[in-house]
């Protein structure tokens, strides 16, 4: 269903309008009603976000239990699946997208990244509430590019206007979506998997057995997803 100028499904577009403005409010009141209550992963005093210049790499055996249960970017057969631990909201998780992308331009069909969120604060968790209900309606990838691109939209604009922007084809559904409790638990699923990964901030990158901790630099990045796919 798209936002018609005129009516939605024959109601007029004043009452239309009034519909998305108390659906963001309500987004904004359960977004940060939702962080006093423990949904975020960590309190900001436990973040440790990674470095553009350092990381650390750890073994994890049992890798695969992590794998196929976010959104993804590339293609199903891609040879290696790398996921991602991410905020959208942190300047190092940006310079991290932008190195996975040209990874994934380096070896065209080999890799797929898929994304997992670890929000900060209530506007961080309201931007995964934001991805995930993209990622109902099939726009992930096309909000994702978007929020990356430009962070400040974010409380600036009305997220129906955001989704709107990203191909979202209904944004009252979109919005329901992301005051729902299904999707608070799907965020709070990404948590848990963080936590039983040690992860400790963002970006963090599994890798198969390799949880890389931090923004490891595109060269050394590259060398990690290269001797994966060599296994």
């Amino acid at each position: 269903m798209r936002i018609g100028v005129n009516e939605v499904q024959g109601r007029p577009a004043a009452v239309s309008g009034l519909r998305h403005v108390a659906l963001n409010a309500l987004v904004f009141a359960l977004t940060t009603a939702a962080v006093w209550l423990g949904v975020r992963r960590l309190g900001e005093s436990q973040r440790t976000p990674g470095s553009t210049r350092g990381h650390d790499v750890r073994r994890v055996a049992n890798w695969e239990d992590f794998v196929g249960r976010g959104p993804r970017l590339g293609p199903d057969s891609a040879a290696i699946t790398i996921v991602e631990f991410s905020d959208f909201l942190c300047p190092y998780c940006r310079v991290a997208a932008v190195e996975l992308d040209e990874v994934q331009r380096a070896l065209p069909g080999k890799v797929a990244i898929e994304f997992r969120n670890l929000p900060s604060g209530p506007k961080g968790l309201a931007v995964a509430l934001a991805a995930w209900c993209a990622h109902e309606q099939g726009r992930f990838e096309s909000l994702h590019e978007r929020l990356f691109a430009d962070p400040d939209s974010v409380g600036r604009r009305q997220w129906s206007t955001i989704a709107e922007d990203a191909g979202v084809a209904d944004t009252v559904s979109f919005l329901e979506c992301m005051s729902a409790a299904s999707t608070l638990a799907a965020i709070r699923r990404d948590s848990s998997d963080a936590l039983a990964l040690g992860v400790r901030g963002t970006p963090t990158l599994l890798i198969r057995e390799e949880l890389v901790l931090g923004a490891p630099g595109l060269a050394a990045l590259g060398r990690m997803v290269t001797r994966s796919l060599a296994k």
